[in-house]
């Protein structure tokens, strides 16, 4: 087993995780075969043109692979050091690490909880981190008719996800990194800690009405909805035409029958 996995969460960290605690994720034999042709791609190619590509966040690329042991994501920390042919220089080198230390920051917090992304391999010299691959579709591109198959026990566990997560001093990063799958639920990518002076923390959602605004309602309206708590939706938000608007309506309609259910 690469992780442990504490069957009640522990207290929130005062600090980030140190350099055994890092260690401990040192996988880099096992994940080397799908790392590997990643980062070798990378040299020559843009981060979109290697095989795998998920998506670029502030500051990494992330990549799918499949590994004897399941799919599993790939996360390189970008450095402009990618395409040089010289070997990366002490600055380069110290700014991987100091990015990889705030990565796996509230990864390692997250160890064993369910719905969480996890951990299964980080190495701060090369700035590549591997993780779990959540169940599901994000939020945020699911229609109308999908969000319909969510039902309360989804709920319920989800705010079981949410206390846990509040536990350990977490919250999710954005709407862009929540998952929902029929079978598991929701799942949460990109967390991070509570105290993160580089994250903006967009939205307190650890209440469960939250949670449902901030994820289930359109995404262009989630900058309103970031600083709306316990809100209600106004009739105003069903006037609109149009097929998105009808989408939108769909959705928030779904939204309120959620928050009113007992």
């Amino acid at each position: 087993m690469d992780q442990q996995h504490p069957s009640s969460p522990s207290p929130p960290q005062e600090s980030p995780p140190d350099q055994a605690e890092i260690a401990s994720y040192d996988h880099v034999e096992k994940y080397a075969n799908v790392v590997d042709p990643i980062l070798q791609q990378l040299r020559a190619d843009q981060p979109a043109e290697v095989d795998g590509y998920l998506g670029t966040g502030s500051d990494k690329v992330a990549f799918r692979a499949e590994t004897p042991h399941g799919p599993v994501v790939v996360k390189v920390i970008k450095s402009h050091h990618w395409s040089h042919e010289a070997p990366p220089t002490s600055g380069d080198l110290e700014f991987i690490r100091e990015k990889t230390l705030h990565s796996v920051t509230p990864l390692i917090r997250g160890n064993g909880l369910s719905h969480l992304e996890q951990l299964l391999s980080a190495d701060p010299i090369s700035g590549v981190l591997v993780t779990s691959l959540a169940d599901g579709k994000l939020i945020k591109d699911m229609s109308s008719i999908e969000l319909m198959s969510i039902n309360k026990s989804h709920l319920a566990e989800l705010q079981t996800t949410l206390d846990d997560m509040k536990e350990r001093g977490l919250h999710p990063h954005n709407a862009g990194s929540i998952f929902f799958d029929k079978k598991s639920g929701f799942n949460f990518v990109d967390y991070a800690v509570d105290d993160d002076p580089l994250v903006h923390n967009i939205g307190d959602i650890d209440r469960l009405e939250d949670f449902i605004f901030f994820a289930l309602a359109d995404f262009k309206l989630l900058d309103m909805l970031a600083n709306a708590r316990g809100m209600k939706v106004p009739d105003s938000w069903f006037e609109t035409t149009g097929m998105r608007a009808m989408v939108r309506a769909k959705v928030m309609r779904r939204a309120r029958q959620l928050q009113d259910a007992e």
